[in-house]
């Protein structure tokens, strides 16, 4: 028979086994993720790949693209681009906690003290060494930076409150070092697109229907992307506010190649009105033919 309470010894022993082989475990545990995905795209129609993950904002810096885990809270980074009649995603990886301080956490420094979770909305990208992290139902951006071989905060940026207290769901950055976002009062009613210069918001805002995420600048005429998930009730993208390509539902775009090789959307699914706990999230190919 076995004793029915351990010495202090052999539950020291016991303890030290049980760490062992949780280090083990976790040290494996993405060792079977992909580094290297391609997709079959076509020219007039929209392709699409299951996600493993619930998406909530895409966003690019030239080839780079970034992808919120909303869940996670995580990013996948990859280098974009197509070839042909294929979308090839390279040198994929995952950022799954961050340093804050001397301590590592889970992506953000704290917790979201309004609704004790932390959920990320968006990334933002700065360069390829820092991003911004946008966290659900705030007005700040975490600046992570990724220093011998981490991701490190760096500070946050916080963005004025007025009477409305608008959330922020997605930004995007300007050549010229504008940022524009999409944001929305705690009702979700009232949607608008603002700009900001060095953390002040300019003059003037451009009233959204409800439920438009996403932002995506074509340079070359500076016409500005977006897309309406599936509660709105125009779905589709959007070019400048004018519905271009309908029924298709989504919370982040990215352009590739200005948009000559056409956009990425990504779906966020888990509230979607389905049976078992709604659609699965994904990645779309819009061909540029659809948005040119």
């Amino acid at each position: 028979m076995y004793p029915c309470t351990l010495t202090r010894e052999d539950a020291e022993m016991v303890a030290t086994s049980e760490q062992k082989q949780y280090a083990k475990a976790a040290a494996l545990s993405y060792k079977g993720q992909e580094q290297s995905f391609s997709l079959p795209i076509g020219r007039i129609a929209i392709a699409s790949q299951e996600l493993g993950f619930q998406p909530s904002g895409i966003q690019s810096f030239g080839s780079l693209i970034a992808i919120a885990d909303y869940f996670g809270p995580a990013v996948l980074l990859a280098e974009a681009s197509v070839d042909g009649g294929t979308l090839n995603l390279r040198k994929i990886r995952w950022i799954r906690g961050t340093i804050a301080g001397k301590e590592s956490v889970r992506m953000f420094p704290d917790i979201n003290p309004s609704s004790g979770v932390n959920r990320i909305q968006t990334a933002v990208i700065y360069s390829g060494s820092e991003l911004g992290l946008i966290r659900n139902g705030e007005r700040k951006i975490f600046r992570v930076v990724y220093r011998d071989g981490k991701w490190c905060h760096k500070g946050e940026t916080c963005f004025p409150k007025d009477d409305k207290n608008y959330m922020m769901h997605s930004a995007a950055l300007c050549d010229d070092g504008r940022l524009l976002t999409i944001e929305s009062g705690g009702d979700l009613k009232d949607w608008r697109l603002y700009e900001y210069k060095d953390g002040h918001r300019l003059l003037g805002s451009d009233r959204l229907a409800s439920y438009r995420y996403g932002i995506a600048i074509r340079k070359r005429d500076r016409a500005i992307f977006t897309i309406g998930d599936f509660r709105a009730k125009q779905k589709g993208i959007f070019i400048n506010n004018a519905l271009r390509v309908p029924d298709i539902a989504g919370n982040g775009i990215v352009l590739l190649n200005d948009g000559m090789d056409g956009a990425l959307v990504v779906r966020y699914g888990g509230g979607h009105p389905g049976p078992f706990n709604g659609i699965p999230g994904a990645l779309l190919h819009v061909p540029s033919s659809l948005i040119s």
